[in-house]
Parts: C-alpha cells; structure tokens; sequence
C-alpha cells in the first residue's frame, strides 16, 4: 500500500456540499472558473505536511484567515486520509479550536481509521443530514470504539509528526501517525510543498527556503569583536613583545650570572687545597720512578730464562719430527690399500659370497618342485571360470541391495527434514508470539525512558547553559568591566611612572657633584695663585726692608726722599745693595740728594717677580670668573632640583592613589567572581539535582525494559528448550529407524559376501584336490634358472675376497700400532712445542704487561708533571682573581688532582670571561630597562639596586641579579599572560565566525551535490535536456573574508603550536588584527545564510548551454516554461534530498500548467509519477490532452459545488466541440 496522502475532505466548509471529498492519491485535476476555490483546495495540501496555517491564508481587509475560511463553523472539518508510515489508513481532522487569543486557532487530532462520513454526521431527518459538533464527535467515535488521539498540543508538534523530525520531543501516542518513520523524516517539506503552489519564481524566495534547509532558523551571524579592546591590546602587545624579543638574552644573563656567583663562590672553597696538591704531586713523583726502575729489571730476568729454555728444546723437537714422518708414510700406504678394497664393495661382496649355501639348498627345493608338476592345468582353469561367474552374479545382487538401502535412507532423510522443518515453523510462531505480548509493554517502557532521556538532555543542556544565563552573563560583564578599569588604571599608572622617570634628578645631581668638584679645584687652585704671590711679596718686601734699613743707617730722611721713592723696586731689591751702600756719593745738591746710579743698577730678579705676580692675578681673575658662572649653576640646579622634588611628590601621591584604585578593583572582581562561581554552582545545583532525579527514573524505566526483556528471554528461553527437546526426540526417532533399516540391508549384503567366500573356497578346494597349476610350474621354472645365475656370479669373487682376507690378517693388524705410535710421538711432539710456546707466551705477556706498567707509570710522571705546571698557573689565576691559596689544608680522602685541576682551569677561564660578560650585559640592561620599561620594572630595580653604590660592586652585581630576575619571573610574565589570554578570546570569536560560515560552505556545497545528483536523470524535455541545479558558495566574497582567513590562520597556527609553549602570537597574527580592526569599524560584518550562496541553473536548449545565477540572468535566459521547468526541477531535487530513503509519496500542488507545452507537461507528470509525485492542480477547463494522465478529475462549479468528472477523453472533447 502506497504511503501519503490519499483523501481530502471538507466538512461543511467553503464549498456548499456538506460533505466534499477529493481523492488526490494519484494525479488529480481539478478545474473551474475563476474565485470557484479550486486554488483554496489545493492550499490545504501543504497544510497537511505541518505548514502553518498563517502562513497558507493570511488575514486582511478583504480575506478571512485560515480558520475564518476554511472552518468557518464549530463543526467544519478538514479531513486528511492518509496512509502512515506503518501502513495503517489513518486520518487527521483540523477543527476550529477557541482559546484565550481574539481568533480561534486550528486543532488537529489523529483518527486510527480510514474517513467515514457517518462518522462525523447525524442525519436530524429523512435524507438530511447535519455535521457533529467536536465533544458530540468524540461521543460518537467513543461508542463506535474508534481510536483517536487526544488533540496535538501545538501546531508545531503536528508539523514534527507529520515529517518525523524530532518526533522525541512528542508525546509517544502521535508517534505511529507519521508519514515516515526510522530515521527518514520529511523535514521542511511543507516550505517546498507551499513553494509549489504559489507559482513565484523569486530567487531570494527560493534561497529563504533552502536556507531553512540548511539551517532550521535561516539565521544570522556576526562578527563578535571589540575594536577598541584590540587596539588595547595591540598597545600591551607590543609592549611584552619587546621584552619577549630579548627574552632569550635576558634568561642567558640571568644563568651567567648566577652561576657566576656559584663559580666565585666554588673557587674560593677549593683554593685552600692547591699547596697540599703540588706536594703530594712531589711525592708521587718520585714514587714513580723508583717503580720504573724496578719493572725494567723483572723483565730482563724473564728474558734471560725465556731464551734459555728455547734453546734446549730445539734438538728434542728436531728427533720428534723425523719420527713422525716415517710412521705417517706407512699409514698412508695401508691406507690407500683399504680405500681400493672399498671401492671393489669388499664387505657386500663377501656377504654375498657367504650366501651361496643357501641359494644351493633353494636349488635343491625347486628342482623337487619341477619334477612334481606335470600337464593338468586345463582342468584348473574350468574350475576357475565357473567360480568367477558364480561371484559375478553374487556381486551383481550386492549392488542391487546397495541401491535399495541408499533409496529407503533417503527417504527416511526426506521424512525427517519435513518433521524439523514443522517443528521450526512451530517454533517460530511461538516466539513470534511472545515477543508481540511483550513488545507493547516494552514500548511504552521505552518511551517513558525516551522521554525522561530527553529530559535528562534538557537538564544537561542547561546546566551547560548555566555560564550564559542573563544573571551570570551580568555579573560576568562586570567582571569584565573591572578587567578594563584595571587595565586603565595601570596605563595611567605606567604614564605616571613615565612622567615620574622623566623627571632626571639623578642627572642634575651628577652635574651639580661635578660642577662643584670643578669649583672645589678653580677654588683651590685660585688659593694656590694667592699663595704665590704672597710668596713673592714677602721676598721683595723683606728684600726692600733691607735696603731701606740700610739708607735709614745713613740717614733717616732718604727713605721720604721722592728719588728713592720713585726708583721703587728697580734701585732698591738688590741684594748686595747693603754690601755697597759705602758707595753712594751723597751731594746735597738738587733735592738734597745726589746717588751715584751707575752704582745702584736694578737687578733682574726683580723684574721676573713683578711679571709672575702680573700673570698670577691675570689667572685669578680668570678663576673668579669661572666660579661666579659655577655658582650661578648652582643655584639653578638647585632650584630646578626643588621644583623637581614637589612634582615627583605629587606624581607619588598620584600613584598611590592609582595603586589604592586598582586594589579595590582587585577587591570588586573578585567579590564579583566569588558571587559568579556561586550563583553558578547555586543554579547547577538545583539542576544537577532535577537531573539526578531525572536519571533515577531513566534507571528506574531501564530496570522495567530490563525486567520486560528478562521475561521476554525466559520465555523464549523456555520455548527453546522445549523446541530442542522436541527436535533431539525427532532426531532420535528418525536415527533409530535409520539404524534399523541399515541393519537389513547389511545382514542382506553380508550374506551375499558369505556366498562368495564359500564359492571360491569351493573352487580353491577343487583345484588343491587336482594339485597342478601350470602358473606355479612356471613361476618355479623362473625362479630355479635365476638362482643359478646368482650363484654363478657369487662364485666369481672368490679372489678379491681371498686377496682381502690376507691385507686384514697383515696390514690391518699394524696399522693400529702405527697409528698408536704416531700419536704417541705427536703428543709428545706437542707437549714440547706448548711448553716452548707457554714460555714464550708467558714471557710475552709479562713483556708486555711491564711494558704497559712502565708506559702507565711514564704517562702518569708525565701527566704529573703537566699537572704540577697547571696548578702552578691555577694558583697564579687565582691570585691575580684575588683568591689566595692556604698552605695547611688536608685534602679529603676521595680527592682527585686531575680533576682538581681541570676542573678548577675550566672555572677559573670561565668565570673570568663571565664576569667580565655579565657585568658590560647588566650595565646595558640597567640603561634598557630604566628607560623603556614600566613604572612596576623600574620600582622593583630601585628597590634592590638603589642603595647600592658602583664602589662596592659584588654587592651591586647580586642585587642586580635579584632585581632582573624578579622582572623576568613576575612582572613581565603577568603582563604576558593578560596579553595571551585576550588573544585567545579574539582569536576564539573571529575564528569561530570563519569555522560558522565554512561549515555554512560545506552544508551549501553538501545540499548543492544532493540536489545535483537528484535531478540527475529528470530533464528529459522536448527541445530541453540536461537541466542541472547547483549551489555555488559566495562565502569567499564577502567584505574583509581573505582578512579574516588570514587571521584565522595565524591564530590557529599560534594556538596549535606557539600556545601551547605559552609563546606571543607573531607579527602576522596583529597585522591580521589591524585588518579586523578596519573592517569591522568600516564594514558590516554580519552575514545571512542567503548572502553566501547562489542557486545556478543551466540548461541545453537546442542544443546551446545557458547557466543563470540571478532572476535577472533567469530572466534574460528563459521564457515562462523554461523557468517553470527550472523551478519544478529544484523543487524536485529538494523533495528527493527531504525525503530521502522514505517512500512516501508526496504531493505537487500547481496552480495552472499552462506555462508548458502539452509534450513537456506529459514529460514533467511523468517524471513526477517516477519519483512518487503525484501532481494535482487547478485549471479553468479540462485539458483533453491531459486527462490520460490523471486519476482524477473534479470541476467545482460557480456556486461552490464540487464534482467529480468520469468522462473519457473522446466524450470530453465530442462534448467541448458542441459546447
């Protein structure tokens, strides 16, 4: 029985009959005038596959809606018969439904009956009949016992009965009315059966439904991204990533210096033992050679003894030898005599020999035999043919009974297969038996576990939806948001620092402790200039003193005189001025005062004194000048540095009321976080307790399934031992009569076998009573004349044997003495030579084993002195490193000088090189970190370096170490992790777009190929063939999608590898960033499923190929038949992909078929016909060239009655030509 629909029956609706009834199983024509209602029947038919009914008749100012039209009254029906997917006839009945809303809805209930309009009228009068209101109905449908289902819930679960889809989330008792069952489902045929009808070639119409294909809900995706938090992070980004770049440098600094420290520290503890190890090294030293000396002298004794012994054993080994020769050559004579004996086969041919007895005493016995026999073999062959064919005929009924027994076993075998064959048959049916009582128990079983299944679904999924519930997504979004208020803060916390570091007073500091160091030297420089001049004025002052003193002595005026005064230092700083004061002529002529000053010249030393004083106070001034510019200096670094001093204060303070900000958003997050984790486990609380109990009664439906089953099996399990019994009692029987016809026919052939024995032991008894058998005279003939050849032969090796017997008495005897003596001298040989070689080896070895002695004990003297040389040198190192070696340390037990000093000579070069490596790497990265690093990199150096001072530099190195390590190992890495972990969300929400719109892609490309290979095969079209319809992706030109691609790609390469070693994304993945950024601000990124495809259509029509993309190449392409063609090819395509495995047959609703020629149309109901489509549609006017094609033909008349047509073809176009 063909599955689908069948039936159409309206029921006191539109049309004026009553009752209105439409069999639309097979192709159906219905036709009639324009606004007669033929369109109206056919918009019931996707009404039937679950479309909604809003949708199917819309109300407006000038229709009804759906209910309004069709069940304008309480009892107006519509009545689908259809055939389910079980086979059963069944049907479903649409009725007006009064709810709280303004206009009543539609009720669908299933009915477990083909339609009987007697189920649904009552007839008031004679021939008048009237349709039951619904409880009358339900009345009526009770008392008659007929089953029906309670009313569908909602029109949804109606349309998931109907196309099998999702049919978990239905109650189990609609569940055996649906149009296909397993896992074929009609999904979304009611869109395409509606698309059929309303005859718009729309291609966004056409992309909408197969959008609904794809995607239940047609539905939109967007770009979830924040283009100002990813310029945020690009900003930190690029501030971890120039840390990470010189991460690599900064860990090597790190370990270098460390184990720098370790190094130093190391070799001050093994300095102490230096002096201890080059005395040792002395003692061993000569130790050593004294053990040299007396290796060599060992093994010239062994030498000595050696050779003494080869000599006395040569001539002993000479005599040997020449012994061993002769004995040797005697046994190879022997030796080669035996080989010839063997090869004549001596020892057979003497068994053979010895055998010649016997043979003769043979001769003997058939010669007595010959004599015996004489001519009667004539009447031994007459006995022979008559007992042959007294056993042939006795063999002839054996095979007869054979036969007889292989006929009546098989017949027997006949018999009991039949017998087994009705005992499985009955069997069979017995267990067909119990599982049908069995079965209805565990469906319902299984559908309460289905159903707490899906419960338990329901429950799982919320719990996983938990996290995204509005108040949790709430609070997570103020959790969020005081991750940005942190991140504020401390970039305004880095920009404080920033400014703070700005502020160089170490810079002013350095000037103004240089400045004053160049005043302190101007200063003590402009008091040295000072000092010499006093020095000079004292030496001419005390030398003019004298002078003067002088002139006084002669008279107490001439010092006032103007002369002496004006001559100044010229005349007077002589001095022997005093020597030659008797000298001067005094005239008391002009002025009072005549000198002689030829003899009062002015010495040079003056003059030299006077210029030094000029150029001293030219440099003083000089100096004053210079220290009034430093003291101006100064005074502006100091005040700079107290302008500076104010700004900082306020830029700490500010900092600190960052820092006080930033612990309180700490504080709120995680308050926030607290209240998130436990809202969430509040919420997954009370579910996961739903779901226990949702689990427990899962449990509880599997124990009932379980002990349904356990019956079901002991059942079965019962019946089948019964069966076995039965069938073993079957197999016995038939084996026990078997067993005895096998028996009679064995006795029959045994005796048959018993007559042939006694014939011819009849026939043996006759001949041995003739005794004579010409055979046996002439086998014993053969055999009397073969033993007399043998015995001929046998006589003939006589002489080789005889030749034999005498080598063996002779030869053979000897050759075992020979070969004794011989052995016994290659012993002794041997014994001598192993002795010879013994020594010799022994000497060997011992030589060689001095000699490796003495080779060790050289290269240890060597090594030792190399050794000595390098702690030497170690210890030079070590002192020039400031490390001084201890002249009293015991070496411990276990100590090793080689390893000392290659140890130590490894470290010492190493910790040098280091040191100097380390320091030059700790000065740049001060200088690095100090200028381009945050506010928190430069508090953490200030706080363990700067207290230091550059005079005590181990102190400052391991500070130092300390600072960058806590930069390295803290800091930096807290930023990085904020940078990773944003890009992980951004990665996440930009590739998660791509991989929606790819899987989009695949389920275009997926539909297309199934669509594709659908219509394979369904264009066979006069003038038109090959029609093919595609979907062709367009994902690819959407705005910005090769950006996002590339992106996508450098995320995912970063999160599949680099993540994972908790590496930065690269340089690409924030340029892909960049991209983003622009086109999410210049573009919009939300997409819908029909932007990312285009249905292509193509054609060979007369013989040329047409593709079309759009309705307009559509358009351009096509007239109204090809494009319908199309359109009912797609629309073909997507019923088989929908329909898929199902045989259900569906039905293809147009409104007029006149768009095609009449071949094509024929062509097209037949292609339908061949894929299980029966099409029904609506004309004005029958179509005689048509009607062949169609089932059923009905006319609704201008008054709203419906008709059925039943006339032939030929009638309908005599009737048309008189019309």
């Amino acid at each position: 029985m063909k599955k689908g629909l069948r039936k159409i029956i309206l029921i006191n609706s539109y049309l004026k009959e009553l009752v209105s009834e439409v069999e639309i199983g097979n192709n159906t024509m219905i036709t009639g005038d324009n606004g007669a209602g033929k369109t109206s029947f056919l918009k019931l038919i996707p009404a039937f596959f679950g479309m909604k009914t809003s949708k199917i008749s819309k109300k407006s100012e000038n229709t009804d809606n759906f209910v309004q039209f069709y069940l304008p009254y309480k009892n107006s029906y519509i009545v689908y018969e259809y055939v389910t997917h079980l086979g059963n006839v069944a049907q479903v009945v649409l009725s007006r439904h009064h709810t709280t809303s303004i206009e009543p809805k539609v009720q669908y209930r299933f009915v477990a009956k083909p339609f009987d309009a007697s189920d649904y009228l009552n007839e008031e009068q004679e021939g008048k009949f009237i349709a039951l209101e619904p409880h009358e109905l339900h009345t009526l449908w009770s008392e008659r016992l007929i089953n029906f289902t309670k009313a569908v819930p909602t029109q949804s679960d109606f349309r998931k009965v109907m196309q099998n889809d999702e049919l978990r989330t239905v109650e189990k008792d609609f569940h055996p009315y649906s149009l296909t069952g397993g896992r074929n489902n009609l999904k979304h045929i009611d869109y395409i059966v509606h698309a059929l009808i309303t005859g718009k070639v729309s291609i966004p119409d056409i992309k909408s439904l197969l959008a609904k294909i794809m995607h239940q809900s047609g539905g939109d995706y967007k770009l979830q991204f924040n283009p100002n938090e990813a310029e945020r992070w690009i900003e930190h980004y690029e501030v971890v990533s120039k840390f990470e770049s010189k991460k690599e440098s900064y860990m090597t600094t790190l370990e270098n210096g460390n184990e720098l420290i370790e190094n130093e520290d190391q070799l001050e503890v093994q300095a102490k033992y230096i002096e201890s190890a080059l005395q040792v090294i002395t003692e061993q030293f000569v130790e050593l050679q004294q053990s040299v000396q007396g290796k060599k002298s060992v093994l010239k004794e062994a030498e000595n003894a050696k050779n003494q012994l080869i000599e006395t054993s040569s001539e002993s080994l000479s005599n040997l030898k020449g012994r061993i020769s002769g004995a040797s050559t005697q046994i190879d004579k022997i030796n080669r005599q035996q080989d010839h004996f063997i090869d004549q086969e001596i020892e057979h041919k003497l068994a053979l020999f010895e055998s010649i007895p016997e043979k003769e005493a043979d001769v003997a016995t058939l010669q007595s035999d010959l004599d015996y026999y004489s001519s009667h073999s004539k009447d031994i062959e007459q006995i022979n043919t008559e007992s042959e064919l007294r056993v042939k005929e006795k063999n002839a009924d054996i095979k007869r009974e054979q036969k007889a027994k292989e006929s009546a076993l098989k017949a027997i075998d006949g018999e009991h297969e039949i017998a087994k064959s009705s005992l499985e048959q009955n069997h069979s049916k017995l267990i067909s038996q119990i599982e049908k009582q069995y079965s209805q128990e565990r469906e319902i079983s299984i559908g309460e576990k289905h159903k707490v299944e899906a419960e338990i679904s329901s429950l799982s999924n919320a719990i996983l939806s938990v996290p995204l519930d509005e108040e949790v997504v709430a609070i997570a979004a103020e959790i969020s948001k005081t991750h940005t208020r942190e991140v504020e803060l401390l970039n305004e916390s880095g920009s404080l620092s920033s400014q703070k570091y700005s502020i160089q007073n170490s810079d002013l500091l350095s000037e103004k402790n240089t400045i004053t160091s160049q005043l302190k030297e101007l200063l003590n420089e402009k008091n040295a200039h000072l000092k010499s001049i006093e020095t000079l004025d004292e030496l001419k002052n005390g030398l003019k003193g004298s002078a003067l003193n002088a002139i006084r002595a002669i008279d107490p005026e001439l010092i006032n005189n103007p002369i002496i005064k004006v001559l100044g230092h010229k005349l007077l700083l002589r001095t022997d001025l005093s020597a030659h004061i008797d000298e001067i002529d005094i005239d008391a002529g002009i002025y009072g005062l005549h000198l002689d000053i030829d003899s009062l010249q002015s010495p040079s030393e003056f003059e030299d004194m006077d210029n030094q004083i000029i150029i001293l106070d030219e440099k003083i001034a000089e100096i004053d000048a210079k220290t009034e510019a430093i003291r101006q200096r100064l005074k502006e670094i100091e005040a700079k540095i107290a302008t500076n001093n104010v700004e900082l204060k306020r830029l700490d303070k500010k900092l600190d009321e960052v820092r006080t900000l930033i612990d309180e958003n700490k504080s709120k997050r995680e308050f926030l976080s607290d209240k998130k984790a436990s809202l969430i486990a509040e919420k997954e609380a009370s579910l996961i307790k739903r779901k226990e109990a949702a689990e427990k009664m899962l449990r509880k439906a599997e124990r009932n399934i379980a002990a349904i089953t356990e019956k079901r099996d002991e059942s079965i399990e019962e019946l089948n031992a019964s069966h076995l019994t039965a069938k073993s009692d079957c197999d016995t029987m038939f084996s026990e009569k078997r067993e005895a016809s096998e028996d009679i026919f064995e006795q029959r052939i045994d005796r048959l076998k018993k007559d042939i024995k006694a014939i011819r032991e009849d026939a043996n008894a006759r001949i041995n009573d003739i005794d004579f058998d010409n055979e046996a005279y002439r086998a014993v003939k053969a055999s009397y004349d073969k033993l007399i050849e043998t015995i001929e032969e046998y006589r003939s090796y006589e002489p080789l044997i005889n030749s034999y017997t005498k080598f063996k008495e002779d030869d053979l005897t000897r050759l075992d003495d020979l070969i004794a003596e011989k052995q016994s001298l290659l012993q002794e040989q041997s014994l001598l030579t192993q002795k010879v070689e013994i020594a010799k080896q022994d000497y060997a070895r011992k030589k060689a084993d001095i000699e490796t002695e003495v080779s060790a004990l050289n290269r240890k003297i060597d090594a030792l002195t190399e050794l000595k040389s390098n702690l030497t040198s170690l210890s030079s190192s070590l002192s020039d490193m400031g490390i001084e070696t201890v002249h009293d340390a015991e070496l411990p037990n276990d100590f090793d000088i080689s390893d000392f000093v290659a140890t130590n000579q490894k470290l010492v070069s190493k910790t040098i090189a280091m040191g100097k490596s380390v320091k030059r790497e700790l000065s740049s990265i001060q200088q690095e970190l100090v200028s381009n690093g945050s506010e928190d990199i430069r508090k953490c150096w200030n706080d363990e370096v700067g207290m230091m001072t550059t005079s005590n530099s181990h102190r400052l190195y391991r500070a130092q170490i300390v600072a960058f390590n806590k930069i390295v190992h803290e800091i930096i890495p807290g930023f990085k992790q904020i940078v990773i972990s944003n890009a992980l969300a951004m990665g996440h929400g930009v590739n998660e777009f791509k991989l929606q719109l790819n899987g989009i892609s695949r389920t275009i490309n997926d539909l297309g190929r199934k669509i594709s290979d659908a219509v394979n095969g369904c264009s066979n079209y006069d003038s038109i063939t090959d029609i093919s319809i595609n979907l062709e992706s367009v994902i690819h030109k959407i705005h910005g999608w090769e950006s996002i691609v590339d992106f996508c790609d450098a995320y995912t390469s970063w999160q599949e590898s680099d993540y994972k070693e908790n590496i930065l994304p690269g340089e690409t993945f924030k340029n892909r960033l960049k991209q983003i950024i622009d086109i999410k601000r210049i573009g919009n990124s939300d997409v819908k499923i029909e932007d990312l495809f285009n249905v292509v259509f193509a054609v060979t029509e007369n013989g040329r190929r047409k593709t079309a993309r759009t309705a307009t190449d559509l358009e351009k392409m096509s007239s109204n038949g090809l494009t319908f063609l199309f359109i009912s090819t797609l629309y073909l395509g997507m019923i088989k992909v929908q329909r898929g495995a199902s045989l259900v047959s569906i039905q293809w609703p147009v409104d007029e078929l006149g768009k095609l020629s009449t071949e094509n149309t024929l062509r097209l109901i037949g292609i339908l016909e061949n894929n299980n489509i029966a099409i029904a549609t609506a004309l004005p006017e029958p179509n005689i060239d048509l009607m062949n094609s169609f089932g059923k033909m009905y006319h609704i008349s201008k008054h709203g009655y419906l008709v059925e047509n039943n006339v032939e073809k030929d009638e309908l176009a005599l009737m048309m030509e008189n019309a």
